[in-house]
């Protein structure tokens, strides 16, 4: 139709043909570049009719003759054709590059979201504190270590943190310390916190590991290890990033295994001590030199009952580690036994200000400007027989573990002082049987010599019967026999028969 209409309107050389090369154009830009190469051959072929046919008069000529008219028209078209094939394959290479590219921005777009939720659930659930201090202004690194540390300070803000930062500090979320300045959070109030910040400037805006204690919202004193890495551009601090560790259960741990250790090797001289010890005064004075060490005090006592007597005595007492020279006796009502020992059990109050109704005892105590006292009892298989006693001027002194430490001393000392007495009742019952031993062998020589005098005597006696002018040589013997006999009864009677 197009052939037809661009006939009827002057052949090749109409406007209407002209506007048929546009189509083809259109064709190779906005379709494929083999179907305007299509359209080029078949307006070529048309083109060759039309000259045909002006050559026989049917078209009316134009104002070129229709040979050149054609081979014009076909340069154009074979001109179009390349430069549609040209401008075809550059935008498919373009829009391939472009579809290359729309696809690798998608796959870093995704891998980046996947990097980002990755950080945020590592920052979200990590157990460190994890946080990202901005400097507004940067601080130049050229000035001095004390002017970028003020300036870091005053100048550094908390610019993104997660919960288990603002845990640490006694917050319930992140937002809390989010714009809070590095000043009122970081190190506030840490006496190490000059000697960290110069490090981590002399270690290159880095430290790992800088243990340090601070006070947290609630009041509690809490430990942590920090490492902090800072961004130096262009010569200017801007941000740094920072782990911070909760160690406070780890330096209680490791604080209690000291305490033990120490417990340990105190109780091992403890009972070196007491093993030397030979009295019991000098085991209780071997056991409160060493307490001291162990549980701070303001005095210490051990205190021994005697039921029958009704007295304690004070065998040794430790002021301020000082031991007082001499021993103490005192009726045993002034102790004021707490049921509490009696049923093998320490009796403790760490606050006397707090007691409504105190005893006089315990009155005395407030007035000496005593706080807390503890009583521990001696047992020796299940009888009292004394108490350790330790006063403080500090309220709540006493801890549980403090408590645990004495019982130990005073089980030790329990054990060491009945077998002292043991040991002294054993002393004496040995001095006893020797004095018994002693005085069986002086009365068993008596007897002996009784023995021989009255056979002597026997043997006089039988003579002077036989011989009486010899009864006068027999006069002494009867005499010794006589003295002998008023020292032993038995002979005495027996002299008495012989007679």
């Amino acid at each position: 139709m197009v052939a037809l209409v661009a006939a009827t309107a002057g052949g090749v050389r109409a406007p209407f043909y002209g506007m048929y090369i546009l189509i083809i154009l259109g064709a190779a830009l906005f379709v494929r570049w083999r179907i305007a190469v299509r359209f080029a051959a078949l307006t070529m072929l048309t083109g060759l009719g039309m000259v045909h046919l002006a050559s026989l008069g049917v078209i009316y000529p134009p104002l070129a003759t229709p040979a050149t008219a054609w081979l014009t028209q076909s340069a154009i078209m074979i001109f179009v054709s390349a430069q549609a094939y040209v401008m075809t394959h550059n935008v498919s290479r373009a829009l391939t590059y472009a579809r290359r590219e729309i696809a690798e921005r998608k796959r870093v777009e995704t891998a980046l979201r996947a990097s980002e939720e990755r950080y945020q659930a590592f920052i979200t659930l990590s157990a460190d504190g994890i946080y990202r201090n901005e400097f507004d202004p940067s601080i130049d690194v050229a000035l001095p270590i004390d002017d970028q540390i003020d300036l870091a300070l005053r100048t550094g803000y908390v610019a993104e943190c997660n919960d288990a930062l603002a845990a640490q500090y006694g917050f319930a979320k992140a937002d809390e310390l989010i714009g809070v300045r590095r000043q009122e959070v970081a190190y506030a109030g840490v006496p190490q916190a000059d000697e960290i910040n110069r490090q981590f400037v002399r270690n290159g805006y880095r430290i790992a590991d800088a243990e340090f204690e601070v006070v947290d919202k609630s009041g509690r004193r809490r430990a942590f290890a920090v490492s902090a890495s800072g961004v130096v551009d262009n010569g200017r601090l801007v941000r740094t990033w920072n782990v911070q560790r909760d160690i406070t259960e780890k330096r209680q741990v490791q604080e209690a295994l000291q305490r033990y250790a120490e417990r340990l090797k105190i109780l091992h001289e403890i009972n070196q001590a007491i093993l030397a010890a030979q009295s019991i005064e000098a085991i209780v004075r071997a056991a409160l030199s060493r307490v001291q060490r162990l549980i701070p005090n303001r005095r210490a006592a051990v205190i021994l009952f005697d039921r029958e007597t009704n007295e304690a005595t004070a065998v040794a007492v430790a002021i301020d580690g000082q031991l007082a020279p001499d021993s103490m006796q005192f009726p045993l009502n002034e102790f004021e036994v707490a049921d509490a020992l009696l049923r093998g059990q320490a009796h403790v109050v760490n606050d006397l200000r707090l007691l409504e109704a105190p005893s006089p005892v315990e009155q005395r105590m407030l007035a000496r400007g005593l706080a807390a006292y503890l009583d521990v009892p001696l047992m020796v298989q299940g009888e009292l027989i004394g108490a350790f006693g330790l006063e403080s001027n500090q309220a709540n002194a006493f801890s549980e573990e403090l408590i645990e430490i004495v019982r130990e001393v005073a089980n030790q000392l329990a054990i060491a002082i009945q077998d002292a007495r043991l040991f002294e009742q054993t002393q004496r019952h040995a001095q006893e049987l020797e004095l018994h031993a002693a005085t069986l062998s002086q009365a068993l020589e008596q007897q002996r010599e009784l023995d021989r005098l009255q056979r002597e005597f026997i043997q006089n006696v039988s003579h002077e019967l036989r011989t009486p002018l010899t009864g006068a040589s027999s006069f002494d013997s009867i005499n010794a026999i006589r003295r002998w006999s008023w020292k032993c009864p038995i002979t005495a009677s027996v002299f008495r028969r012989s007679i």
